[in-house]
């Protein structure tokens, strides 16, 4: 058994993260959101990216992977919350992973 897959077998929907990212078509998409034993998981369209993000003291982070592409991202920020908040971290990072082309 691959180790990630058994801890964000079993999810709840958050709602508060199933915000509009835009595909590289320019089309509006809003992607489903689940929390995953302390991963976050975005999927859209069948394909799925698993997260988490964090800060402290002007510090913010996000790691992220998408299983199917076998890819991940690693965004670190010596920032406060107010100078990027964490939404914005996401707008970049989910759909990079999500619609990042196919090798």
């Amino acid at each position: 058994m691959i180790p990630w897959k058994k801890p964000h077998s079993i999810r709840y929907p958050f709602y508060e993260l199933q915000v509009p990212f835009k595909d590289p078509s320019g089309n509006e998409s809003i992607p489903y959101a689940y929390v995953e034993l302390s991963w976050f998981s975005t999927t859209n369209l069948g394909i799925q990216v698993v997260w988490h993000n964090g800060g402290i003291d002007g510090y913010s982070s996000f790691v992220g992977f998408n299983p199917s592409k076998q890819i991940g991202l690693v965004m670190l920020c010596s920032c406060y919350l107010t100078d990027v908040p964490p939404i914005e971290m996401l707008k970049i990072a989910i759909p990079f992973l999500l619609y990042y082309p196919n090798h």
